[in-house]
């Protein structure tokens, strides 16, 4: 049996995320009945370890009867193919981009690609690249698998903009590194980062007055309108610190002769925190946070609890 897992901190033990087949998809093809919460590029992660626009035509090519993948019902059969029907394909160049792709969406969003202007719907399968920009509706839910490792889930009213997708090769033995940089403007989000033991990969978020960096780490973080920010870390730790301020020059219009202060910059240094399991830390404009403070788990909310559930749908083998 062929096992392959690629795994992610979660509150009680590992998030396992990958292949999770008792086959190899390269020797045979794997027929799966949806079920809820399941779609397209779910699965494909799963089942192939990755998803991307050519996998999506093999999948059509396999499946003529489904005219949307982005619509297949709770019960249908789809058919996924063996990898190795690519060759010959015209589109069997695998797509080497590191992107992010939705795997689950409840609500309306949006999304404008970088370069553009019109913002449109965005559904479930939709692959997103450095630039693209997220904007959930009321009541809304959406989850990214970034470069098929990490997982970041979004609530309501949330913006956020994908600022960098990146996965870099040390030597032939080493395997890639991804990294994520995203900017987080409002809302909240939830992330389950893989931890990369003895490697540098890296998965940042920005939030208007401070950067988070984290490595196999489960957090959540909420951010107000008036840039209010609070991180709470369930598992792992997260570094956050304050943003380095741009380069600004401090003269005025054009007056006499007179000498004016050169540009100034604050250092990034000017305040560090270390958030650790189970605490959470509050920040914003203004001041420098004090000292992380604990608190206790509650899975009751809604939001909690959608969590939990994708994570089991993570963690399920395929059958």
């Amino acid at each position: 049996m062929i096992r392959k897992l690629i795994a992610i901190a979660i509150l009680s033990g590992v998030l396992l995320l990958g292949i999770f087949t008792d086959s190899n998809p390269t020797e045979q093809a794997v027929t799966r009945n949806i079920k809820k919460g399941e779609t397209i590029s779910f699965l494909s992660l799963k089942i192939y370890g990755y998803y991307n626009e050519e996998i999506a035509l093999l999948i059509k090519d396999a499946n003529p009867e489904i005219d949307d993948l982005n619509l297949i019902r709770i019960g249908q059969q789809v058919i996924f193919p063996r990898l190795t029907e690519l060759v010959n394909k015209p589109y069997s160049v695998k797509t080497t981009a590191s992107t992010a792709v939705v795997t689950f969406i409840d609500g309306k969003a949006r999304f404008l690609k970088s370069g553009l202007k019109d913002w449109r719907r965005l559904t479930a399968n939709t692959i997103l690249t450095p630039g693209d920009k997220i904007k959930t509706g009321e009541r809304a839910l959406v989850e990214l698998v970034v470069n098929n490792t990490d997982v970041l889930r979004l609530s309501s009213n949330t913006e956020l903009t994908i600022e960098g997708l990146s996965k870099t090769e040390k030597s032939e033995q080493d395997s890639q590194e991804p990294e994520a940089n995203f900017k987080f403007s409002m809302g909240k989000i939830w992330a389950k980062i893989k931890s990369y033991v003895e490697r540098s990969g890296k998965f940042e978020v920005s939030f208007p007055t401070a950067v988070a960096a984290v490595q196999g780490t489960v957090y959540n973080a909420e951010l107000n309108p008036d840039s209010l920010a609070t991180l709470k870390v369930y598992r792992g730790r997260v570094e956050v610190a304050e943003k380095l301020a741009k380069m600004r020059n401090q003269s005025r219009k054009l007056r006499a002769p007179s000498q004016v202060s050169g540009p100034k910059q604050v250092s990034m240094t000017q305040w560090v925190k270390i958030v650790r399991e189970m605490q959470q830390l509050s920040f914003g404009p203004g001041q420098a946070p004090g000292d992380p403070e604990d608190f206790q788990e509650d899975w009751s909310g809604s939001w909690e609890k959608f969590n939990k559930q994708r994570d089991q749908l993570f963690e399920g083998q395929l059958k």
